[in-house]
């Protein structure tokens, strides 16, 4: 027989073990006392005839609620979501390189390519499945196209995007090389620049640089697309990286290495 319930109060009170209940989430259920005296009077005045209603019920619950009624209703609630599992979701990103996730439950197989849009070269190529991903270790800028299983699925375009170039150097003359470089990019592309130098107090002022946002190092900003300005050695410590940058950068001028990063290959400007 139901009482009303007065009020609620998380359940970490007059436990035997307090240490461990108070961890878990619930509540403690105050009753109404005066409806519970009211119910109580009932069950007593009307015992023969809450009896008889309590053994109807219980034929009931005896025979609906039973572990094989319950696995039925289970199964067929596992069998309806299996047969409607949402599709797998692609998902693709420019975080100092290309990359293809595949989330969800179908055990499909993914063929994905990603071709340099200027030459239509196919830069790297892996199959993966749900619930894997792979990535393209060049990260400067490139046109990329990416197929997937020879269908395209995204062209590289940064109008309207946001774009986050970060300067590796603390270096005073890298510095004062590489901005320009930036602002050419950001007028070319047509795009929201977001820009991170160790010395962005330098140019934040400057009606030049206007248009550019300027972060310190480090900092969180979400981008769809991410380069690194440097010189970055190789596997080896050799200056052969061409991962990072187009060109050998040590057999090239220095505002060359922040150009040709950004995609102005062998055209600088400053």
């Amino acid at each position: 027989l139901p009482v009303d319930i007065k009020s609620m109060s998380e359940a970490k009170l007059g436990e035997y073990s307090s240490f461990s209940q108070s961890l878990l989430a619930g509540e403690f259920y105050e009753p109404n006392f005066d409806h519970l005296q009211k119910v109580m009077r009932d069950a007593y005045k009307n015992y023969k005839h809450h009896k008889e209603q309590a053994l109807k019920e219980s034929k009931i619950i005896r025979e609906k609620f039973t572990w094989e009624n319950a696995a039925k209703i289970a199964g067929k609630e596992i069998k309806n979501l299996l047969n409607n599992l949402p599709k797998n979701k692609i998902e693709i990103s420019f975080d100092k390189g290309p990359k293809v996730e595949v989330l969800g439950h179908h055990n499909n197989k993914y063929f994905v390519e990603f071709i340099n849009g200027n030459t239509n070269q196919v830069v790297h190529s892996d199959t993966i499945g749900n619930n894997m991903w792979t990535k393209c270790n060049k990260s400067y800028y490139i046109p990329w196209i990416i197929k997937i299983n020879g269908k395209v699925v995204h062209k590289f375009n940064l109008e309207g995007k946001k774009v986050r170039i970060n300067f590796e150097s603390k270096s005073i003359g890298d510095t004062i090389a590489w901005i320009p470089q930036v602002l050419e990019f950001y007028k070319k592309h047509k795009c929201e620049v977001i820009v991170s130098t160790y010395h962005n107090n330098w140019f934040e002022t400057l009606p030049e640089y206007k248009d550019l946002t300027f972060i310190n190092p480090g900092s969180a900003y979400d981008a769809y697309v991410i380069y690194e300005i440097g010189w970055f050695r190789d596997e080896d410590g050799g200056w052969k990286n061409f991962n990072n940058h187009p060109t050998q950068v040590n057999t090239i001028p220095l505002i060359q290495a922040a150009s040709d990063i950004l995609g102005f290959l062998g055209k600088h400007c400053g």
